[in-house]
């Protein structure tokens, strides 16, 4: 089959066909796949979260660890940079705060008109360039510890706290 801009179209699948005694088999091997599923992403959940608390006491022992209720506040006044870095879509997040304007000083050209208020998505680009520089090491931004606050809360006040985001998963 040939398009009308002259490429070949792809070759169209045809469907796999499961005779019905073999489906009813397979009927009680999904359902063990589903119940077990449940337990192992229950394991997977508190593996994360162990891992998350380990980065977190390690950013507190280099004293790069500060309360959030002192960084909104700055980054109100627009005296600092906050950057979200989002590991997964639903989790873990980590804030990073540092008093650089990063606006001003960074390499990469980042967006001026805000998707949303006060956010700015940027590339992979800057996101190895902050990581390399104040992620990476002990020394540079400092983890934002938000434990003392309901995520939910965190969330709304993004919308009005400025701040750059960027996610390490890949995109769609």
């Amino acid at each position: 089959m040939v398009s009308n801009l002259g490429e070949r179209a792809p070759k169209q699948r045809r469907p796999v066909v499961i005779p019905a005694p073999i489906s009813l088999l397979l009927i009680p091997v999904m359902l063990l796949v589903a119940g077990a599923s449940i337990p192992y992403m229950i394991c997977v959940a508190i593996l994360q979260n162990r891992a998350e608390k380990r980065y977190v006491e390690a950013r507190r022992r280099e004293g790069r660890l500060l309360k959030y209720g002192d960084v909104r506040e700055a980054a109100i006044a627009r005296k600092g940079t906050l950057v979200v870095e989002k590991l997964s879509s639903k989790g873990p997040w980590r804030f990073w705060w540092t008093s650089d304007d990063l606006r001003q000083i960074c390499p990469v050209i980042l967006p001026t008109a805000d998707r949303e208020e006060g956010l700015i998505e940027v590339d992979d680009a800057f996101r190895a360039w902050f990581s390399e520089r104040y992620i990476d090491g002990s020394s540079g931004a400092s983890l934002v510890d938000r434990s003392e606050v309901q995520k939910r809360q965190i969330y709304e006040e993004l919308k009005v706290v400025p701040h750059l985001s960027f996610e390490h998963w890949p995109k769609r």
